[in-house]
């Protein structure tokens, strides 16, 4: 295990692989930050954001979509420039957005949540090409472990605070889910961010619980990788 940077983030999260760049991308929640580090020079940049950022993904022409904590928007590291793209979240003050990443097709979900009391008043938002927003699920706590697998027909997502790892039937070519049901409960610790490899396997990153699950795609635990970190937040593949 080797580490990257020497960095403490208060609340890590997002990670995403650019193989474009060669970069690693995170965000630090509660910082508002989004970094930048590249492997082969060891740089590292960092954007400062007016709010917090719950997620972002890359998007392919250059720039971010970012779910802030009141809005989602396009963000353009040139320029600074951030253009406000959604408020579904709009008169919900103690709301800010949590996990969230691009579907196959390239839509962007990010889910909300109450960041005081953690009450069931979350939502799963999915942002369109068109900058239409759907709620997908409501009544989240604090929703993670989003992910697809590779054919796109199943999407994964936990509420962390239920300990358990949804599965549902996704329409890749609509953005729309059907009826969910438990994929797999995690025991010792919560269920945070996710991403599946290229066997179809999802992998959790185990809110403290002081390790990575790879569950296979009927959710039987294939393997645990121990860390020596108590309170992993999210996993990708770089």
């Amino acid at each position: 295990m080797e580490t990257v940077g020497t960095f403490r983030e208060v609340l890590g999260e997002s990670p995403v692989w650019c193989d474009r760049d060669q970069a690693l991308y995170w965000a630090d929640i509660r910082r508002r930050l989004i970094r930048r580090h590249a492997i082969e020079t060891g740089e590292t940049h960092s954007w400062e954001f007016p709010e917090l950022v719950g997620c972002f993904a890359l998007r392919q022409n250059g720039g971010f979509v970012v779910a802030l904590q009141s809005r989602i928007a396009f963000f353009d590291p040139a320029t600074g420039e951030i253009e406000t793209v959604a408020t579904p979240e709009a008169g919900k003050p103690g709301h800010r957005f949590n996990d969230g990443k691009c579907d196959p097709a390239g839509r962007f979900l990010a889910g909300s949540m109450e960041d005081a009391t953690r009450a069931p008043s979350g939502t799963l938002w999915s942002l369109a090409a068109s900058g239409t927003c759907r709620a997908l699920i409501e009544g989240c706590s604090l929703p993670n472990g989003l992910a697809w697998s590779p054919d796109g027909a199943r999407m994964y997502f936990s509420d962390t605070m239920s300990g358990v790892v949804m599965v549902y039937p996704y329409d890749v070519a609509n953005g729309t889910t059907g009826p969910g049901e438990v994929f797999a409960t995690i025991g010792d610790g919560g269920p945070d961010g996710a991403t599946v490899d290229a066997e179809g396997y999802y992998w959790s990153a185990i809110y403290g619980g002081w390790r990575v699950e790879r569950y296979a795609p009927d959710g039987a635990l294939d393997r645990t990788i121990r860390l020596p970190v108590q309170n992993p937040t999210s996993c990708c593949f770089g």
